[in-house]
């Protein structure tokens, strides 16, 4: 059930991919309106709000807040809003929109209230961050960003793997 909620993490993930396609003076206030949009969603959470969706035989829970979620979501949200700010001037045209995917991807695994919704913005988290990694641009960013997404998604597995057993023994 949707019951009027927007979930910050993809007003971040689809709002920093947006970024992708603009220039100039558009894209930098779009860059600041974009994390401020969902800073103040966050804000306005209602506590003990859930969304659930259907999905195969799962009942999927891409938000179920509490008082930890919410503010995690508002910490995840400010820190977006001011390293927008901070990256105004910034020649590089991947990193804010990847550094926006990995924040809404982390607010996607604070307000998560079923480990399959947890694990996909998990992964979005990983593809995120390796982004911001690689776009320094350089051989040793590089490898810095490989390093990263093999031990991000292994991080990944483990979860997968730890939840899946865990639902195996509630079966």
């Amino acid at each position: 059930m949707f019951d009027g909620l927007v979930h910050p993490g993809a007003i971040l993930i689809i709002g920093g991919l947006s970024l992708l396609g603009l220039r100039g003076l558009t894209r930098q206030v779009f860059s600041i309106l974009i994390p401020a949009a969902a800073l103040l969603v966050a804000w306005k959470l209602p506590l003990d709000a859930s969304w659930t969706i259907g999905f195969l035989d799962y009942q999927l829970n891409p938000i179920k807040i509490d008082r930890l979620s919410r503010i995690f979501s508002i910490i995840f949200t400010l820190m977006a809003t001011v390293g927008a700010i901070y990256s105004l001037r910034q020649s590089s045209k991947l990193e804010l929109p990847a550094a926006l995917t990995y924040a809404g991807s982390a607010i996607g695994v604070a307000l998560a209230g079923d480990w399959i919704t947890a694990f996909v913005f998990w992964e979005c988290m990983a593809i995120g961050s390796t982004l911001v990694i690689w776009s320094a641009n350089t051989s040793a960013s590089e490898r810095a960003a490989g390093r990263y997404i093999m031990v991000h998604l292994l991080g990944g597995v483990i979860l997968f793997g730890r939840n899946w057993e865990s639902r195996e023994q509630l079966t």
